[in-house]
Formats: structure tokens, sequence, C-alpha cells
């Protein structure tokens, strides 16, 4: 019984060290305040322009406004090791946000 155990702990282990994390990773956010559609698009191409990541974004919208988004940004085709594409992607996902906000505000973007 011993035996069954610790042989099949070593295969589990063997198979953990194959592991590689998943480079993609979701941030979703319910806004405050409505933004202007077309200033969020605008942003969220700018910052699809600015990386090499792969980027997706749905919306709630209503009558020209987006009230929330969920933005996934997919490193698997990248070089970036898990290390760098976590915090980087947390990183660009807040200064999206952060733009989004500044810029597109609907009573700033009329």
């Amino acid at each position: 019984m011993r035996f069954i155990i610790t042989f099949l702990t070593l295969v589990l282990l063997s198979a953990c060290s194959d592991f590689e994390p998943i480079k993609k990773v979701g941030y979703a956010k319910k806004l405050d305040t409505a933004v202007n559609e077309k200033c969020f698009e605008r942003k969220f191409l700018e910052l699809k322009n600015s990386t090499t990541y792969i980027l997706t974004v749905k919306t709630e919208k209503s009558a020209g406004k987006i009230k929330s988004y969920d933005l996934t940004l997919d490193g698997t085709e990248s070089d970036d090791s898990h290390e760098v594409f976590t915090p980087e992607s947390f990183k660009l996902s807040k200064e999206f946000m952060k733009s989004v906000i500044e810029n597109c505000t609907y009573l700033k973007s009329i």
C-alpha cells in the first residue's frame, strides 16, 4: 500500500512539473458613471495598438453609453513569461480604466 501511494505521488509530481500557467486574464468593471461609446472604442483601439497581447472587450451598452465592460488580455502568443505577463496585464487594465474615466465620462465627451 505504501508503495502505491509513493508511486502515485511521484507520478503526480512529475505531471505538475510540466505545468505551464495560462497567460490569459480578464478584468470586469462596472462604471460609476456611464461613458461615451465612441470614445471608449477609441481608447480600446489605442490600448490594442500599444501592446502585443490579444485584447477583446465585451460591453454593456445603453443609448450610446457604456455602463460596464469585460476586458480580456491574452498573452499566450507573446514571449513574455508568466512573471512579466501578470503585472503587465494588470498595469494595462488599470491604465485603460483610468484613460476611459478621464477622457470618456459622458458629461466631458459631449
